[in-house]
């Protein structure tokens, strides 16, 4: 997977639903960028399980990621 930034200090977060990336953001200042809020389609948050973490790649490309937690929709 390719990454772009915008400018040398950005860091980019991804949102994995149910094993796929849907949502993406990038970090350019922590003091205005959090908290952050992440918005998943209708069609994806179906009653039922899902799991979800996320993902991050700084500037230098480093990457981290989250643990992997399911949440349950009634």
């Amino acid at each position: 997977m390719g990454v772009i930034y915008v400018n040398e200090q950005s860091d980019l977060i991804c949102v994995v639903w149910g094993g796929m990336r849907q949502a993406a953001n990038v970090v350019t200042d922590v003091n205005e960028d959090f908290p952050m809020v992440f918005l998943i389609q209708d069609d994806l948050a179906a009653i039922g399980q899902h799991t979800v973490s996320y993902y991050m790649v700084d500037n230098a490309g480093n990457e981290g990621s989250s643990d992997i937690i399911t949440v349950t929709i009634k």
